[in-house]
């Protein structure tokens, strides 16, 4: 006979399940969240952009917690024309107060010294001094020409009797006159003891104050000008004399010294070797030449 017909729901659902596998009949596994993608950092420049999209492309099927931020790139400071107060033209300057503030990190710490005020003064330049002209052999003086000649005369017989003359000539020549060391200063005036036959007034209050009175004779001077004339002879008698005298005053204080002993001894000996005929016609020409150049 035929099967009876179903009288529920739950009679055909029971027979259904039996139809199927004990596989199946598991609990399913729930499917994984869809991934997310990271959002991009704000754009800062249109080349930041660029590489931002380049970046989220390749990387969008890594995790985001691997996933490491793209380095920004950091453009340079923009330049701002900054009208200054004098009226000139304009100066560049880098505007520094962007709100990108990572872009101030990344300028020198120098550049930021060098930011001038918008109503800041320009510096003047320095002025260059002026060049100075070398000195020509035409400018030099009369002293200088007359001082090289005096140096070419010392060179001579004759220059060297006056040299070693000058050098000791207090031991055999004697000046100021006793007339000028025995005058008496005037009232306010005392004598200089290093210097005698000069006076010099000490009267505080006195116009003369510092004044200077000198009663020396100065055409008789050992000097070079009163001298360079004179016969070799005669210079030559007068070096022997200055050796002499200084030989027996260091003797008798020094008695030891031979060192300076035996060098003046030397020195006496060049003296006397000078044959003082020979020196006068060596000095002919010095002496027109140092003429020449005093006037």
């Amino acid at each position: 006979p035929p099967p009876p017909p179903p009288t529920g729901g739950g009679s055909s659902s029971d027979s259904s399940d039996d139809d199927v596998p004990l596989s199946k009949l598991q609990p399913q596994k729930k499917a994984a969240p869809p991934k997310k993608k990271r959002p991009p950092p704000p754009p800062s420049s249109s080349s930041d952009d660029d590489d931002d999209d380049d970046s989220d492309d390749s990387d969008s099927d890594e995790p985001v917690a691997k996933r490491k931020p793209a380095p920004r790139r950091r453009s340079a400071p923009k330049k701002r024309v900054v009208e200054s107060s004098s009226g000139s033209e304009g100066e560049e300057e880098f505007d520094f107060d962007r709100d990108d503030s990572d872009d101030s990190d990344d300028v020198p710490l120098a550049t930021l010294a060098r930011k001038k005020s918008a109503g800041g003064a320009k510096k003047s330049p320095a002025r260059k001094p002026a060049a100075r002209k070398a000195p020509t052999a035409s400018a030099r003086s009369k002293k200088q020409k007359g001082g090289e000649a005096e140096q070419a005369f010392y060179g001579t017989l004759r220059g060297k009797l006056l040299q070693e003359f000058l050098r000791r000539w207090w031991y055999a020549y004697d000046w100021p006159s006793q007339a000028a060391i025995d005058k008496e200063p005037e009232a306010g005036f005392e004598s200089l003891v290093a210097f005698p036959g000069v006076h010099i007034c000490t009267l505080e209050g006195d116009e003369r104050f510092g004044k200077v009175q000198d009663h020396r004779d100065h055409a008789s001077s050992p000097c070079f000008l009163n001298f360079y004339k004179r016969p070799s002879a005669e210079l030559k008698e007068l070096c022997l004399k200055a050796f002499e005298v200084q030989m027996a005053q260091l003797l008798k204080a020094e008695p030891d010294n031979e060192r300076y002993i035996n060098k003046l001894k030397r020195e006496q000996r060049d003296v006397e070797r000078v044959d003082a005929d020979k020196a006068d016609r060596e000095a002919v020409a010095a002496v027109r030449e140092y003429e020449r150049a005093r006037k």
